[in-house]
């Protein structure tokens, strides 16, 4: 969790927790609200800085006490004494805390008419829900040690700069859609046995535009912590708030032992840092096997990192990350490896109620292959959009365009001739450009055939 609760104090001013996640602001401007009780002279107040809140956006609370005696007063602070909960109005739990507990008490003694700062939390909306969120009205429910309890009202729903559209942006090795989930099975492999960890569910959350370009916000793994994604003609790119810079992460169309340039985000305890370094591709169309399926994969490889920042080096682990076009399907790093059990698409789902109508964009290996002089190609499109489908040689010169045009949702095929190309590898490269209901979106992928004369 890459928010986690700030401090215990008696400052007054609530400190935030380091966020990794841009911010955008809500539908409405922002406003705060309170609740406030008395209990034997002190006046026990509960503040959220914002009480109408997006993915996108921050929850922040502070538990205040104001002493209205004439003596100095004395309160224990524990994450024994409170509890706090979010609320649907159908009186459905989203989130209990606190998450983090602390075994330490904690004594604040406030002068009369003085205030402190009891408790506080800052914790992103999206790692709260961990779900497309439901817009609706929402109660935080705060109790204390003392019997005191506040009840805040809370309205969720889109932030500002948050985007909604069916299409999302699809490619060949990661479908960024919201609603989006993949679920994994974590295993801790040591010289003689193999042990089952836990089980990690990430889901894409939220979708905004940054510079006109559609970015996905992902949230719910430990390793990768919340991150915004998206899908470029050269691969998947990640967001780095901080620097405000777009980060080639896995890059595609790819060939083997291909190496090609990236950087990683670094939090070295004085401020982030971004460590450049070499991804390498270490295979392509692998065949691997997880509790979800068998999938095609591309095998790429994040070496080992070592930043040294004065008189401390800080190693980060070499990790494999199996993609797939359903995304990582395995990713092995140290001692441990997560396999996928299952990836879901809701809007796909929807989609698969209707007559012959595909629900993803899809394009299949050739048959026959290799193939002597001519080949089918077979391809699917989910919505109008303009299609191209191309061949191209391994040096990537383009050898023939096979397919030009719009296309109504539906499967089609190609046939590849060759009887004038030389014999060797080729690659065929489906784009697809989205052209229904003003709507921006665009596939591509490709794959590998063998001609043989």
């Amino acid at each position: 969790m890459r928010f986690k609760l700030i401090f215990l104090s008696t400052l007054v001013l609530i400190g935030s927790a380091r966020s990794n996640t841009p911010s955008a602001s809500s539908i409405v401007p922002e406003s705060s609200s309170s609740a406030s009780d008395t209990l034997n002279g002190i006046v026990f107040t509960l503040t959220v800085a914002q009480d109408t809140l997006g993915v996108f956006d921050t929850l922040s609370a502070a538990l205040t006490a104001l002493n209205q005696t004439s003596q100095n007063d004395t309160i224990l602070v524990s994450d024994y004494f409170y509890t706090w909960s979010l609320v649907d109005d159908q009186a459905q739990t989203i989130v209990r805390g606190p998450w983090l507990i602390s075994n330490i008490i904690r004594t604040v003694v406030i002068g009369p008419n003085q205030s402190a700062m009891l408790y506080g939390l800052s914790y992103s909306t999206a790692d709260l829900f961990r779900s497309p969120i439901k817009p609706g009205t929402y109660t935080l429910t705060w109790n204390l040690w003392n019997g005191l309890s506040f009840r805040l009202s809370l309205v969720c729903g889109r932030s500002k700069h948050e985007i909604e559209d069916s299409v999302g942006v699809v490619s060949p090795i990661y479908p960024l859609r919201v609603g989006n989930r993949w679920t994994y099975q974590t295993w801790y492999q040591f010289p003689n046995t193999v042990i089952q960890g836990d089980t990690v569910v990430e889901t894409v959350v939220g979708e905004e535009l940054l510079n006109d370009e559609k970015w996905f916000l992902v949230v719910g793994s430990e390793i990768n912590g919340d991150r915004l994604m998206t899908a470029r003609q050269d691969g998947i790119y990640n967001y780095v708030p901080a620097f405000n810079q777009a980060v080639l992460r896995y890059k595609y169309p790819v060939v083997v032992n291909q190496r090609y340039n990236s950087v990683y985000e670094l939090w070295t305890g004085c401020g982030d840092s971004l460590v450049a370094f070499q991804m390498s591709v270490d295979s392509i169309n692998e065949s691997v096997s997880t509790p979800g399926g068998t999938y095609e994969c591309n095998k790429y490889h994040f070496p080992e990192v070592v930043v040294s920042v004065g008189s401390t080096s800080t190693e980060v682990d070499s990790e494999d990350i199996f993609l797939s076009n359903v995304g990582p399907v395995k990713i092995v790093t140290g001692g441990a490896y997560r396999e996928l059990v299952a990836f879901a698409d809701p809007i796909a789902k929807v989609r698969n109620l209707t007559d012959g109508v595909p629900n993803v964009f899809q394009l299949y290996q050739n048959y026959p292959n290799p193939f002597n002089p001519s080949t089918i190609i077979s391809y699917q499109v989910a919505v109008n959009s303009h299609v191209t489908l191309k061949v191209y040689d391994i040096l990537g010169r383009e050898v023939a365009t096979l397919v030009d045009e719009n296309k109504s949702a539906g499967s089609y095929q190609a046939k590849f001739d060759g009887s004038r190309c030389a014999s060797g590898v080729y690659f065929y490269r489906l784009e697809a450009r989205q052209t229904e209901g003003g709507q921006t979106g665009s596939f591509v992928q490709t794959k590998k055939l063998l001609l043989l004369k």
